[in-house]
C-alpha cells in the first residue's frame, strides 16, 4: 500500500492543495459566516419582537385611557403624551438595532481578517514544502 505523503504542517499533499485545511477551507469560512449572520439575525428578531410587544402594551393602555376618558383637555394632554412617547421608544430602538447592526459588520470583518490570516499562513507553508 502507497504511504501518502504528508507536509511539515500534518496537512496530506498542500502543495498541491493549500486550502485542504480547515482553517483556510473556503467551504468551512462560507459555512461559518453564515451561522454567524444568522445568528445575528435571530437576535434581532428576538430584539424587535420584545419592541413590538412592548409598545402594543403601551398602544392598549392609551386606548383604554382614551375610552375611559370624557374631559377634551385630558384627551389632547394623554394624546400628546403617547406621541412623545412613542418617539422616545422608536429613537432608542433605533439605536439598539444600529449597535447590532455595527456589531454585526465589526465582527464580519474580524471574521474575514482571520480568514486571510490563515490562508497566508497555509500558502506560504505550501511554498515552502517541496512538492
Amino acid at each position: 500500500m502507497a504511504k501518502q505523503s504528508t507536509t511539515r504542517t500534518g496537512y496530506p499533499n498542500m502543495a498541491w492543495n493549500p486550502f485542504s485545511g480547515a482553517e483556510s477551507n473556503p467551504l468551512f469560512f462560507a459555512a461559518s459566516m453564515q451561522a454567524k449572520n444568522m445568528k445575528t439575525m435571530l437576535e434581532w428578531q428576538i430584539e424587535l419582537l420584545d419592541f413590538v410587544r412592548h409598545r402594543y402594551t403601551k398602544d392598549i393602555a392609551f386606548i383604554d385611557k382614551m375610552l375611559s376618558t370624557h374631559e377634551s383637555t385630558e384627551i389632547l394632554s394623554s394624546f400628546s403624551g403617547f406621541c412623545q412617547e412613542a418617539v422616545d421608544d422608536y429613537s432608542q430602538e433605533g439605536v439598539k438595532i444600529t449597535g447590532l447592526g455595527t456589531r454585526l459588520a465589526a465582527d464580519a470583518f474580524n471574521q474575514v481578517q482571520q480568514h486571510t490570516e490563515g490562508v497566508t499562513k497555509d500558502m506560504k507553508a505550501a511554498s515552502s514544502v517541496p512538492a
